[in-house]
C-alpha cells in the first residue's frame, strides 16, 4: 500500500472520462507544484460536512473546476478534509434552492457547468461551481455530487452551502 501524508491541495477536476481508461479525471497539484492522478475521490468525513472548496472553473484548464482540501492519497484514491485556510468571497443571492442532492458536471458544448438536482430533475445552467461541497462520487462516471443547501448568485454561479 503506497500513503503519502496529509497535506492540502488544489483539485483540477474535468468532468468527463478518459477514453482508454474509463474513468474519470482527477488532478490533485500539493502546494510544491507536484500533480497526482488519481482514479476516485473519497469525503474523508464519511460524506457529512463540507470536505473542500470550489473555486469555480480552473483558469488554466477549461472545463475543469478548481477545488482546495487537505487529502490524504492512499493507492490511487484521495481522502478528502476541508482545509484550513480558506477565505470565502461575498456574493448576492439571486435565487434560494432547496436542500436536495446536486450533480455536479460540466456541459462541455456549452461551456458552462450543470447543476442538476437529482430528487426533481431540475437542471440549472450556471456560470460555475462555488462553496463549501462534501464531495460525493456516486455513479463512477464523470458527475461529483453535493449533498445539500445551495443559491444561485447574480453573476450565475451556483453556490454550495456547508
Amino acid at each position: 500500500m503506497t500513503a503519502l501524508p496529509q497535506q492540502t491541495f488544489d483539485v483540477s477536476y474535468m468532468a468527463s472520462l478518459a477514453r482508454q481508461t474509463g474513468q474519470s479525471r482527477f488532478r490533485l497539484r500539493d502546494e510544491a507544484g507536484n500533480e497526482h492522478v488519481i482514479r476516485e475521490l473519497v469525503s474523508g468525513v464519511g460524506g457529512e460536512g463540507p470536505c473542500a472548496y470550489s473555486f469555480g472553473e480552473n483558469p488554466e484548464h477549461k472545463n475543469h473546476l478548481l477545488w482546495r482540501c487537505s487529502a490524504q492519497i492512499i493507492d490511487e484514491i484521495a481522502y478528502l478534509y476541508p482545509p484550513d485556510d480558506i477565505i470565502e468571497d461575498t456574493y448576492e443571492i439571486a435565487q434560494e434552492l432547496p436542500e436536495s442532492h446536486w450533480r455536479m458536471c460540466a456541459a462541455i458544448n456549452a461551456e458552462k457547468f450543470r447543476f442538476r438536482n437529482e430528487r426533481t430533475g431540475e437542471l440549472i445552467m450556471v456560470e460555475g461551481i462555488k462553496g463549501w461541497v462534501n464531495a460525493n462520487w456516486l455513479d463512477q462516471g464523470s458527475h461529483l455530487f453535493h449533498d445539500g443547501r445551495a443559491v444561485i448568485d447574480t453573476e450565475g454561479y451556483a453556490r454550495t452551502l456547508a
